[in-house]
């Protein structure tokens, strides 16, 4: 988080090293006493925190997408630069690792993975998959959401957004194969009596969801889950025609970027619906 305070008031910007996002304007911070609040409306997100008392920390509840995530923000010394800076694009390829590169050892990756968990409490259990020259092998640390707290190579994770990766996977894979084309109109894969929404002529195309340039927002209008924890389960297929048929687009298809969780889940869904199947064994046919 990027707090700047200058003659025309107070600024902030978040980044999400995870997502690879940086720069999200923050549209609304407020304190409190040491209760903070902040919204960033570009991702759909919220924060509502408690400053401790030496003010080096902000602890609360980051909410994006109706769900609920714990999260600490640790203040950085004066003019420290970030330990996660904003990647600079690459003018060519990646350099090679030096000639006496190794991978590292069992014991070197559960050390890093002590200090993320403990002393960084940026999770409760890992699990790293690491393939060499040597094979594969498995190292984890911590303890799972199981009642017994196992976790190994066959612990399952909610992967969220990770499954986009794999959706982008399987439109490339068919693209190529000629089953579709990047340019196809949604309409092509939606049932019968569905209505794509357009603008000005304009059909969305499967390509403008994989690139969230479809015009449609991160989540439809129509989303009220029931449990923040599982925020999806309770939408239906006939919630989601519902929305399409009676959507307005605000702007042309392909005119510009805004994140839509609904876009991609829509992707997903017509793709294996061209293929015959459902998303699950669309995945491990087309990626895994």
């Amino acid at each position: 988080l990027h707090v700047a305070t200058g003659p025309h008031g107070t600024t902030a910007t978040m980044d999400s090293v995870d997502q690879g996002a940086y720069g999200a304007p923050v549209s609304s911070l407020s304190r409190d006493g040491d209760h903070v609040t902040f919204a960033l409306k570009a991702i759909g997100a919220s924060f509502d925190a408690q400053l401790s008392p030496d003010g080096q920390t902000l602890s609360g509840v980051f909410i994006q997408g109706g769900a609920p995530i714990l999260l600490t923000l640790k203040r950085l010394p004066p003019g420290q630069p970030s330990p996660w800076p904003k990647p600079v694009g690459a003018a060519g390829p990646l350099p090679a690792p030096p000639a006496n590169w190794q991978t590292p050892t069992d014991a070197d990756i559960r050390a890093l993975l002590a200090e993320r968990i403990d002393a960084e409490h940026q999770g409760v259990g890992i699990v790293v998959g690491v393939v060499d020259a040597s094979g594969r092998r498995i190292v984890a640390y911590g303890k799972s959401g199981a009642p017994d707290g196992r976790l190994d190579g066959d612990t399952e994770f909610e992967i969220g957004s990770i499954s986009k990766v794999f959706t982008g996977l399987a439109l490339a894979d068919m693209a190529g194969k000629g089953e579709v084309a990047l340019g196809d109109p949604i309409e092509k894969y939606l049932p019968p009596g569905v209505k794509a929404p357009t603008r000005d002529g304009k059909s969305i195309t499967l390509v403008d969801l994989a690139t969230h340039t479809s015009g449609l927002p991160r989540l439809p209008t129509n989303f009220a889950p029931k449990d923040p924890a599982n925020p999806y389960a309770n939408y239906s297929f006939d919630q989601l025609w519902a929305f399409l048929s009676s959507y307005q687009l605000t702007r042309d298809p392909g005119a510009s970027w805004e994140y839509s969780n609904l876009g991609f889940g829509l992707l997903g869904d017509l793709l294996a619906r061209r293929a015959g199947t459902d998303y699950e064994p669309l995945v491990k046919a087309r990626v895994i």
